[in-house]
């Protein structure tokens, strides 16, 4: 897993999807059983490293060349299930699994995808100037923290209204994660490793960034 291009922990939290470059210079998905160390490969072809986990844990979204944005079930390992032929990358899913925040290979642009088989993604326009990179929803659904373009962490609530939130102070960031339970926000930032305590409310309150490690 060292030569690892992405990766996503499931809910569980003991299990990981892997994105691997193979030999054959094919990406391949994996998954790491994180307490026994046993790994089982599932397909070949990925046309992006973005791998993430359904919200219950039981598949995995990814972009698959010829197929586009594709559903895999960790058991029948070498299948997909479509579902958009556009190649888009998965960004996260909503965590009562309905949306699924999505990136373009052919803009800067996020989508959001409504997982009801039936809708189209849709372009998600931010008020950040230059647009997000790798959005995660809240826990609750109502906001989203993303890497601006432009560099920078912000916060804005979900559907867009125009407010907005720069969280990062002064730190570049990279791209950021909400916590389960909705209490913070950790992104990477250079070498080193951030957290932000969410204070709920209308509007929420952020602390000052705070340094929880030393290393990414």
């Amino acid at each position: 897993a060292t030569n690892s291009l992405g990766s996503d922990i499931a809910p569980d939290g003991a299990h990981a999807a892997v994105a691997i470059p193979a030999i054959s210079g094919s990406l391949e998905l994996w998954i790491y059983d994180l307490r026994s160390g046993e790994r089982q490969r599932l397909l070949s072809g990925l046309c992006g490293s973005e791998v993430r986990w359904t919200a219950d844990g039981r598949g995995i979204y990814a972009c698959l060349s010829g197929s586009g944005l594709v559903k895999i079930d960790p058991s029948r390992p070498g299948q997909a299930d479509t579902l958009t032929r556009a190649a888009f990358y998965p960004s996260f899913p909503s965590r009562d699994g309905r949306l699924l925040l999505l990136g373009s290979p052919l803009s800067d642009s996020t989508f959001v995808l409504t997982l009801d088989g039936k809708s189209a993604p849709q372009p998600v326009v931010y008020t950040t100037p230059g647009g997000a990179y790798q959005p995660d929803f809240s826990p609750d659904g109502h906001w989203v923290v993303y890497l601006g373009r432009a560099g920078g962490v912000f916060v804005e609530p979900f559907p867009i209204t125009g407010e907005v939130y720069r969280i990062s102070a002064q730190l570049e960031g990279d791209v950021p994660t909400w916590s389960p339970s909705g209490a913070e926000i950790v992104f990477p930032s250079g070498s080193r490793l951030y957290s932000v305590t969410v204070h709920p409310g209308l509007p929420p309150r952020f602390d000052p960034p705070r340094l929880i490690s030393t290393q990414r």
